[in-house]
């Protein structure tokens, strides 16, 4: 009798550290859904008007410079 309460204590035990475990990644994905959709939408804005790199327009020359 003692090996069946044994088991039912570990498996109850494991089921609370699943449960536990997946509660904390309910509130790690609903900290990083604002912060992913922020970025999103950064990128988007990127996309559409890329930042400007002024050394791409400079020559190395004596002239240019």
């Amino acid at each position: 009798m003692a090996v069946a309460d044994r088991a039912s204590e570990i498996l109850r035990q494991v089921d609370e550290a699943r449960q536990a475990r997946q509660e904390q990644c309910v509130r790690l994905l609903n900290k990083l859904a604002p912060v992913l959709q922020e970025a999103k939408k950064s990128n988007r804005e990127r996309q559409q008007a890329p930042r400007f790199h002024p050394f791409k327009y400079l020559r190395d020359d004596e002239i240019g410079l």
